[in-house]
């Protein structure tokens, strides 16, 4: 999970996104993000988790809560990551118009899948979280992984995937700045590679 950060958000990779028509105004009640985060934090020790990391792309605090009287941000998702039995897990939810909706329905799905599992269905969850956990380390990925081509691509193929990527992630356009990172040290050692 050191791949993982509270800010800015980190989206778990081949999580999907929900896409703007997606997006919709739940029907929650009013809850503050402080007490999402409190309840969230709850909800993942008494599922059995350790080790959580709340990601959002709301500023924080020096002490990692976020900041107080923030605009929403554009994206407005939220990604949990927590271990649960030496397991690596990932939850994310973006599907609110904002970060304190999406933060409750993380902890309302954490809720629930704790009733599952105190109705006797521990199989079920298990199975349900193999997908979760089976979510791959981007800093285990190949080259041709990272860049979205054949291991046995030429170098134009590479180059014009390269370009096509920084572009999307760069920071000066508001893409990820981790992203942008990882495509660049792939494109390196891509052209370094018949060296």
């Amino acid at each position: 999970m050191e791949s993982t950060r509270a800010y800015p958000l980190y989206w778990p990779e081949n999580w999907p996104r929900a896409k703007s028509h997606q997006v919709k105004h739940a029907r929650f009640g009013d809850h503050s993000v402080s007490e999402g985060r409190r309840v969230l934090d709850d909800q993942v020790r008494l599922f059995g988790g350790k080790e959580l990391v709340i990601s959002s792309n709301l500023a924080l605090r020096l002490d990692g809560n976020p900041r107080s009287n923030q605009k929403q941000p554009e994206d407005r998702g939220v990604a949990i990551f927590f271990k649960r039995d030496k397991h690596e897990m990932a939850l994310a939810c973006d599907i609110y118009t904002t970060v304190e909706d999406n933060l409750w329905a993380l902890c309302r799905t954490l809720d629930a899948l704790r009733q599952i599992e105190r109705d006797g269905s521990p199989s079920l969850i298990n199975r349900a979280f193999k997908g979760f956990a089976a979510l791959p380390d981007p800093e285990q990925r190949q080259w041709y992984e990272i860049l979205g081509v054949p291991v046995t691509a030429d170098d134009a193929t590479i180059k014009s995937r390269y370009i096509e990527l920084v572009k999307q992630y760069h920071p000066d356009r508001g893409g990820d700045p981790v992203l942008f990172d990882r495509v660049q040290k792939a494109y390196d050692l891509a052209m370094g590679r018949a060296s």
